[in-house]
């Protein structure tokens, strides 16, 4: 017989009385991470943490809903299941990207297989680092998936997690809203978790192309 525990929800698991300073904890070695990644100092401002429902999404976020938008998608396992998914604007990402590459700004004009590459050690290291401090500090095993990258709309996005969620009874998504900063610039970013693992927002979006 497995000695697995049994899975736990994501919502017991942010009631935890320490939640903030998990947060804290959690940002901070993503921006740690990432600075050493860069080799330029990077600041992350601990996220606020909301649930948004499902019958409101549509009107989350929707001021740009044709803006392409840059995600940075894994599945969740273990203890707690689920999925990631971490969300940047097209010209943000690319910001990124050329930090990461060591490229001036502005080199990054397109997501070629080279941007998707770097775009998706971005995100895995931001979203695993987050996920692996959750882990150490609530006990519980939280094992993210490979990366893989979401090229679309904003609307898009919104509408394959509103869509799969409700197949699943699926009631709240889970969105931390973070800054990511250096000298030169402030990146916003959401970092959302859908709690049900079934409802694959990937799957969703690639077949709607």
């Amino acid at each position: 017989m497995s000695d697995r525990k049994e899975t736990h929800s994501w919502l017991e698991l942010l009631a935890n009385d320490a939640i903030d300073d998990i947060l804290r904890e959690a940002m901070k070695n993503v921006a740690d991470n990432l600075s050493m990644m860069t080799g330029r100092e990077i600041v992350i401002e601990a996220p606020s943490l909301r649930t948004v429902p499902l019958n409101e999404l549509m009107d989350f976020g929707t001021d740009s809903p044709e803006a392409e938008t840059v995600g940075v998608y894994l599945l969740i396992e273990g203890d707690v299941r689920g999925q990631a998914l971490l969300i940047f604007g097209l010209e943000d990402a690319f910001y990124l990207i050329d930090m990461m590459m060591g490229e001036p700004v502005g080199t990054t004009t397109e997501m070629d297989e080279l941007a998707q590459s770097a775009m998706s050690e971005i995100g895995n290291l931001s979203v695993a680092s987050f996920l692996n401090v959750l882990s150490d500090r609530t006990k519980h095993s939280i094992v993210p998936s490979p990366p893989a990258v979401i090229i679309d709309m904003a609307a898009s996005i919104l509408t394959a997690v509103a869509a799969n969620s409700m197949q699943f009874a699926t009631d709240d998504l889970i969105i931390f809203d973070t800054t990511f900063k250096d000298a030169d610039r402030v990146i916003q970013a959401d970092f959302w978790i859908l709690p049900n693992p079934e409802a694959n927002i990937l799957e969703f979006v690639r077949s709607s192309h």
